[in-house]
């Protein structure tokens, strides 16, 4: 069974986030099919969380769909001797956003990705706090085809 085109945008973001997060020297653990339903505990902290939501429509010349796939992490961290809940949570957020700023197509997977807010930490309970990042990723899959992306240029990624 192939994978969904949107599957394929995580695994890239999840992936360069990793890079950009080992290269500055820090940790930063990916949970993707983790619900809100279920917070990281102890050793899964800072980590995040993704949740993703898929629009879709025909593209003008009418060959291909449109879409845009609102990508929301939820940061998570803990009780920690390196700050405050806040300041761990904002510097995951600060981290994931330079990550996918870097290369905003994805190695030309993506028409673009734009980061489009973001908040302050919230108490989940006394030794857990959580803050969100949105992202907007825009791509093309094939018509009839969800499962294959037409990148830059008209790349496919089947």
């Amino acid at each position: 069974m192939a994978e969904a085109a949107v599957r394929k945008v995580q695994a890239a973001m999840i992936a360069a986030i990793a890079v950009e997060v080992a290269a500055a020297g820090r940790a930063l653990h990916a949970f993707p099919d983790r619900t809100a339903a279920e917070p990281l505990s102890e050793g899964e902290w800072p980590g995040y969380m993704i949740r993703y939501e898929v629009k879709f429509g025909l593209a003008p010349d009418g060959g291909q769909y449109f879409n845009q796939a609102t990508f929301t992490f939820e940061c998570q961290s803990g009780n920690t001797v390196d700050g405050s809940f806040d300041k761990i949570n904002q510097q995951s957020i600060t981290d994931i956003s330079n990550a996918l700023q870097a290369d905003a197509s994805l190695g030309g997977l993506l028409e673009d990705i734009q980061p489009i807010g973001s908040d302050v930490t919230q108490s989940e309970s006394s030794d857990v706090g959580s803050a969100v990042l949105q992202v907007v990723a825009s791509y093309y899959t094939l018509i009839h085809d969800h499962s294959t992306i037409v990148g830059v240029g008209g790349q496919l990624f089947p």
